[in-house]
């Protein structure tokens, strides 16, 4: 792709310095092309005299000439100077190089112009070397304001797409470590349910527990390159995750999962629905008695997460997960989660991706 781009901007640069090339020489030669045009309307070749000839000789050598100088000079300030001028050098030393490599160009260019004259019917006494010296300086200064102008352009969209880049590289950069953020939090709960289990003694369920830790820890690794997944391998890791809950609470917390979006291509921020279940069940009391009732369901374009209030006294949560989830959501869709509370409730809405 990028050959292909480079190759493209290079036919583009040819086309401007031969288009420009033509239409220099045309206007430097108005005069003489009108001239000529009355001349074909009055009569036939044939029936030119030889100082007309002559004429039409010299329009053409003008033309081809003039045509050929501004398409070098575009092409030559454009990027082929940069040969000649060492990369090092800076501010009126680089000034002073770039005059110099022109000027050194244009004498060249008026000798050869000069040299192939005298190949040609033009009257030698009249176009000396110091008239072909001034004949082109005016088209010369053309091809050079038109180089400049190309230059300033590619500029500023070299500029456009580093600006682009870069801000690429932050968002990548930001979402790595916001990302990052997730295992360190989530292993420090995950040891905490399962010193819970080992507690209680029960062997097998221990090692049913590990053996669904290990699936939920396999998720993470899997997604930990991906800034999306889909909803139904969210629910999928989810529900491994519940049971992890389950074993550690029982019946002190309900879950109901309700999504329309798990056969289609709908994605989610990897481990979203989990930081939400993690931080209700952080901010919150309950026991058999008051169970904790989480909801997981889909609504217009999001993923909602809800549930019943029974608010610890004193949460020792510091809203990493929801500040965290945000940022992520935030840096992938230039959207933001949606947070509505009321006396009974809560609930955090993830937007789904397309």
């Amino acid at each position: 792709m990028l050959y292909l781009l480079i190759a493209v901007r290079n036919v583009t640069t040819h086309t401007i310095a031969i288009i420009a090339g033509l239409v220099i020489a045309y206007l430097f030669n108005i005069g003489m092309l009108y001239y000529i045009f009355n001349l074909f309307q009055a009569k036939t070749f044939s029936e030119f005299t030889d100082i007309e000839v002559v004429k039409i000789v010299h329009f053409i050598f003008w033309f081809i000439s003039i045509s050929v100088l501004v398409y070098s000079f575009i092409l030559f300030n454009y990027s082929w100077k940069n040969k000649f001028i060492k990369d090092d050098l800076k501010g009126w030393e680089k000034h002073v190089s770039n005059i110099v490599v022109n000027l050194l160009l244009y004498i060249l260019f008026a000798t050869i112009a000069f040299l192939v004259s005298k190949g040609i019917t033009i009257d030698h006494s009249k176009f000396s070397f110091t008239y072909f010296i001034g004949k082109f300086i005016f088209a010369a200064i053309s091809a050079l304001i038109i180089a400049s102008l190309l230059i300033a352009y590619n500029n500023s969209k070299w500029n456009e797409q580093l600006i682009a880049q870069l801000k690429l590289e932050k968002r990548n950069s930001e979402l790595q470590g916001l990302k990052e953020q997730l295992s360190p939090h989530f292993f420090f709960n995950t040891l905490n349910t399962l010193s819970g289990l080992i507690r209680i003694g029960n062997k097998t369920d221990s090692l049913d527990f590990v053996d669904s830790l290990s699936d939920v820890y396999r998720y993470i690794l899997d997604s930990q390159n991906n800034d999306t997944v889909k909803v139904s391998d969210e629910i999928t890791f989810i529900e491994a995750y519940i049971y992890l809950l389950k074993k550690r609470f029982g019946k002190s917390i309900e879950f109901d999962i309700s999504l329309n979006s798990l056969n289609k291509d709908e994605y989610i921020p990897p481990l979203s629905i989990q930081i939400l279940i993690e931080n209700v069940v952080k901010h919150n009391v309950f026991s058999e008695a008051e169970p904790l009732h989480i909801s997981i369901k889909q609504k217009s374009d999001y993923v909602i997460v809800s549930n019943n209030i029974q608010e610890k006294p004193y949460s020792s949560g510091h809203g990493i997960g929801l500040t965290n989830l945000n940022k992520r959501v935030l840096l992938i869709s230039d959207k933001e989660i949606k947070i509505h509370s009321d006396q009974r409730s809560f609930s955090v809405s993830i937007p789904v991706l397309k």
